[in-house]
């Protein structure tokens, strides 16, 4: 299907957030999803591969990126905080429902990996939304820390600390590398993740692979998969069997804590439902999902 875009940036918390709508011609006043990825992640990764199958089914779609990343403003840049994306989400919520460019009370969100999560909390906090896709979602900080060893916590407490006196301080961040090779000091450093994360990235982009090393206390405390009890809308948990980032077993827990969910179980790693037969199935899936519920 046809589609126009058009740029539509928004406020949260005073400061400027990237956005876009991607509308489809010839369709009135369409459903829209609201999209964002997961950690220290852009919108061009693949994003948009995902919003032109919602769009073949006459959804619209609106992609944005946190504070902090992409071309969206606001400092320190890449730090992960799910406090401050949830905060976005809800600004950018808030955006799409008075842009007039969209039906406002047919919303769905989108979210993958960290921004899997996000989207529950979001959606139980709204409670307007009208249907969340969860795929392979971040759940429980706790039980994602405990995949890591002891070995990492040690070195990485190091750079956290480093990385809070620098805020009391007033000094510039520390960073560590967002994704690594296994056994290095970075926040995503299991088997295949370098590989997997790296295949999404387009090859004209200029993303840099950083991360405050306090996103990672955050992110540790960060538990999002409990408000699943309390979404009050249909979900779609995507999951992976071999998930070594967002452990399966959790958010198989979390799912079926959901009294509106359906579940899709792929025997695969976090990353290859981004390209290939894989994606080309579970985008089919969630656009059936969002085309149902949005109706």
């Amino acid at each position: 299907m046809k589609y126009k875009t058009e740029q539509s940036n928004f406020r949260s918390q005073n400061v400027t957030c990237d956005g876009e709508f991607l509308l489809p011609q010839g369709v009135e006043n369409p459903p829209v999803v609201v999209m964002a990825h997961g950690f220290c992640a852009e919108k061009a990764f693949r994003l948009y591969d995902f919003a032109q199958v919602f769009l073949e089914r006459g959804i619209a779609a609106f992609l944005f990126d946190y504070r902090g990343f992409g071309k969206s403003d606001g400092f320190p840049r890449h730090h992960a905080s799910p406090k401050k994306h949830v905060q976005d989400w809800h600004a950018a919520l808030a955006h799409v429902r008075k842009s007039g460019l969209v039906n406002p009370h047919k919303i769905a969100l989108w979210g993958s990996s960290f921004s899997g999560g996000h989207v529950l909390k979001v959606a139980a906090e709204d409670r307007a939304v009208r249907a969340v896709v969860s795929q392979v979602p971040f759940t429980d900080g706790f039980d994602t820390l405990s995949m890591l060893g002891p070995q990492f916590l040690a070195k990485a407490t190091k750079a956290i600390s480093k990385d809070l006196w620098s805020v009391v301080s007033f000094g510039d961040p520390i960073y560590i590398p967002a994704v690594g090779e296994v056994g290095r000091v970075a926040a995503l450093n299991q088997p295949g993740n370098l590989e997997g994360y790296m295949a999404i990235i387009p090859e004209d982009s200029e993303w840099e692979n950083k991360v405050t090393a306090r996103s990672l206390l955050e992110a540790a405390k960060y538990r999002p998969g409990f408000a699943a009890a309390e979404l009050p809308c249909p979900s779609l948990f995507v999951l992976a069997t071999e998930d070594n980032l967002c452990p399966y077993d959790s958010a198989k827990r979390f799912a079926k804590a959901s009294l509106y969910s359906e579940i899709m179980t792929l025997e695969c790693g976090h990353f290859d439902l981004y390209l290939g037969d894989l994606f080309d199935k579970v985008s089919a899936a969630e656009a059936d999902f969002l085309e149902k519920n949005l109706a």
